[in-house]
């Protein structure tokens, strides 16, 4: 469905209420449309550092960064999905939201600010085996060496 130019923006909150999503204990909200009781494995039974994979903005254990912008615009590069690789922190923010980076994808500067009800993404995420709590780890500002 194409957006009309006379309909007005949902804001964060709007789509938020719409889709019935609940608040993620990490931040932002989610729904859980699915998960398959019949596939589980205990922790013990996996790698001692095993991590579910994480699905577009890699910080590889060498520094160097690695940017994939998801979206429709296949000719400019853009990917419908992308996969990230197991045991490597990834982040996303918002294209507009990002003035300028270095042709090697390693410096980041942050635009001004914008109003967080109308400037939001909205992505999903595919977990297998399902997401656990206690198999996520987050990245501290250390962990990211992206600075402020």
């Amino acid at each position: 469905m194409a957006h009309s130019s006379t309909e007005e923006k949902k804001t964060a909150a709007e789509i938020v209420a719409a889709l019935d999503l609940q608040r993620h204990h990490y931040g932002g909200f989610y729904l859980e449309t699915f998960r398959d009781p019949s596939i589980s494995l205990p922790k013990s039974a996996l790698p001692p550092c095993y991590k579910v994979d994480r699905a577009v903005f890699e910080v590889h254990d060498d520094g160097k960064i690695k940017m994939t912008v998801v979206g429709p615009d296949l000719r400019d590069g853009q990917r419908p999905q992308y996969t990230v690789a197991p045991y490597v922190w990834f982040g996303a923010f918002l294209t507009r939201d990002i003035e300028s980076f270095t042709e090697d994808e390693n410096v980041l500067v942050k635009t001004p600010g914008r109003d967080p009800a109308l400037h939001y993404s909205f992505f999903g995420v595919t977990c297998a085996p399902a997401f656990q709590s206690e198999d996520n780890e987050l990245a501290t500002r250390e962990d990211e060496s992206l600075g402020s």
